[in-house]
């Protein structure tokens, strides 16, 4: 077995997530996933009402076993790496 640690991740989103699709003109709120200690996110989802991504968010965080305190460090973390898309 090798010494890998494996780093936590988290998914997020906010209002400064949303923006506003050309064609349809609804504002689109993206769901990423951060992972700790390292720059960047990935896309996991688009949504068209905040309250569904912060759903989307809330459980999928409850499946890994991440608090919202875990969140806040994690997204933290990787802010301190620097926050580009991936």
């Amino acid at each position: 077995m090798g010494n890998a640690i494996k780093t936590r991740r988290c998914y997020y989103t906010n209002e400064s997530l949303g923006t506003r699709e050309e064609s349809t003109g609804l504002i689109v709120y993206e769901l990423v996933c951060v992972h700790e200690n390292e720059a960047g996110y990935l896309s996991a989802g688009k949504y068209t009402s905040l309250v569904n991504a912060q759903t989307a968010m809330n459980i999928r965080n409850a499946v890994e076993g991440i608090s919202k305190g875990d969140v806040l460090d994690i997204v933290a973390s990787s802010i301190r790496q620097g926050m580009v898309r991936r």
